[in-house]
């Protein structure tokens, strides 16, 4: 195989975050190189070894077994996210809304609890439209026929995103009234 620049760039940039990773509190290290690891083995199948070792600096007692299905849980949701983001322009929409409401949770000034409860409702509201895609996704799998179960499924999905999409508006007027 040959290394070529990027391969370099990869490993230093992968040496530079163990290195980081070895020189914060171990609670930390830990989640930051399970993060990193985690994002490796999502991102490109060539460089999961670098992923692994990640895997095993963040979770020292897993067996290989375990780290694998770390892996490819991570893998895997990170495909679902790109295939949702490739064809739900409403969730491409909400993650707009998402970017503007947590700018604004910094630019506006708040507690930190209440700046964490907006990002908290941000990223709850991009689950619920993960998980009304998902809804609509498998009712169209299942038939095309036009089923009134199949319509009350799809519009509970929808009624999920309005409900938190809500919650983030309540949560923001509170906020700014006081």
């Amino acid at each position: 195989m040959t290394v070529t620049f990027a391969d370099r760039v990869v490993h230093l940039a992968a040496r530079a975050a163990i290195g980081v990773a070895a020189r914060v509190p171990e609670a930390l290290g830990y989640g930051l190189a399970g993060a990193l690891g985690r994002l490796f083995f999502a991102l490109d199948r060539r460089r999961r070894g670098y992923a692994l070792k990640f895997l095993r600096n963040a979770y020292p007692d897993a067996s290989a077994a375990e780290l694998r299905r770390i892996g490819n849980t991570t893998k895997w949701s990170w495909e679902g996210w790109c295939a949702a983001w490739v064809r739900e322009k409403s969730l491409r929409q909400w993650a707009v809304v998402n970017v503007i409401s947590a700018g604004a949770a910094f630019a506006v000034e708040m507690t930190p609890g209440e700046r964490a409860l907006i990002l908290a409702l941000g990223l709850l509201l991009l689950a619920a439209e993960l998980m009304n895609t998902a809804i609509e996704e498998v009712v169209d799998y299942i038939s095309e026929e036009i089923d009134p179960r199949a319509k009350r499924a799809k519009d509970a999905g929808s009624a999920v995103v309005a409900v938190t999409a809500i919650a983030g508006g309540v949560a923001w007027l509170v906020i700014l009234i006081g």
